[in-house]
């Protein structure tokens, strides 16, 4: 599809984000090197193109955050967030949140996307404007 829509800003964005979840999910560092890197042309790209995607400068700062980082001090916690990351770069969006909504169980403080999951959208909004406030910054789940 991107390359049916090089034009297209929402595709190229798209693109990017896909791309920065298969970089999660690749068997070497190498690899997930070159799929950040691809994602970030594509972010580029959809930039370039007049892109007013709220989340673009978040794909950006996720590029830049280091791949492998762990999503909990919880090693089950992170296995389980990385398995619903794969699941839903897959496209399996009914394993992907069975597979958040088990993180949070286990890491009850855990990220906004298994909140989200959980559909405890009131409570992921509250994370996050706690973690702005912690935070301050371009990345401020950071402080989640």
């Amino acid at each position: 599809m991107a390359g049916a829509n090089p034009d297209d800003a929402a595709v190229q964005g798209w693109l990017g984000y896909c791309l920065l979840l298969e970089s999660r999910n690749s068997a070497t560092p190498e690899e997930a090197q070159a799929l950040r890197k691809r994602a970030r042309e594509a972010g580029l790209r959809a930039r370039e193109l007049g892109s007013k995607w709220p989340l673009l400068n978040d794909l950006f700062t996720a590029i830049d955050t280091p791949a492998g980082q762990p999503y909990s001090s919880n090693a089950e916690a992170s296995a389980r967030m990385k398995e619903g990351e794969r699941a839903f770069g897959k496209g399996e969006h009914d394993a992907a949140p069975a597979a958040y909504v088990a993180a949070l169980k286990i890491d009850p403080k855990l990220y906004c996307d298994a909140l989200m999951a959980a559909g405890r959208t009131m409570e992921a909004r509250d994370k996050f404007i706690e973690a702005v406030i912690a935070q301050p910054s371009p990345k401020p789940w950071a402080a989640l």
